[in-house]
């Protein structure tokens, strides 16, 4: 068994799975995996991913002797990666401005709430708005700390996973 489309009409015949059960499975259609089984087409780097912890066996068994395969698969997390990384940049500039800038007109009107002329419910929102700001923020930070350990964790695979 030298190809991809080989090893995974094996796994799933030892099995004793239809290919309807891994397009189920797999949320694909049947003639997507038919596809795969037959050479015509691959999966994706997710869905390699999916039908290795499906089989129970590890990529490197799954990939061992597919260079394009890999070659693919390093492209594809290349490309992800670059678009990823500045999405996820810009959306952490804008997270962290915008709350900011949100908190300081904030406390403006909490500052100027104090004058007799604006009304009570100003005070009020200004201080709904500062508690807002600050969770958002808080929130913000959590989520870029843990997505940290996240990527670490991808990246680390991905690395194993081009080594070979």
């Amino acid at each position: 068994m030298n190809n991809l489309n080989e090893k995974l009409k094996q796994l799933r015949i030892d099995g004793k799975f239809t290919q309807q059960q891994i397009a189920d499975h797999l949320f694909v259609s049947r003639q997507a995996v038919s596809n795969w089984e037959n050479g015509k087409n691959i999966p994706d780097l997710s869905t390699i991913i999916l039908l290795s912890k499906f089989y129970g066996v590890s990529l490197d068994t799954l990939l061992k002797g597919e260079k394009e395969v890999i070659k693919n698969m390093k492209k594809e997390l290349d490309s992800i990666n670059a678009a990823d990384l500045t999405g996820i940049v810009l959306m952490i500039i804008l997270s962290f401005v915008l709350p900011v800038f949100g908190l300081v007109i904030a406390v403006y009107v909490l500052k100027k709430s104090k004058d007799p002329a604006y009304p009570k419910w100003a005070k009020v929102l200004a201080l709904l708005a500062i508690a807002f700001q600050i969770c958002l923020i808080i929130y913000v930070g959590l989520a870029i700390f843990f997505f940290s350990f996240t990527t670490m964790e991808t990246t680390g695979s991905q690395e194993i996973l081009l080594k070979h």
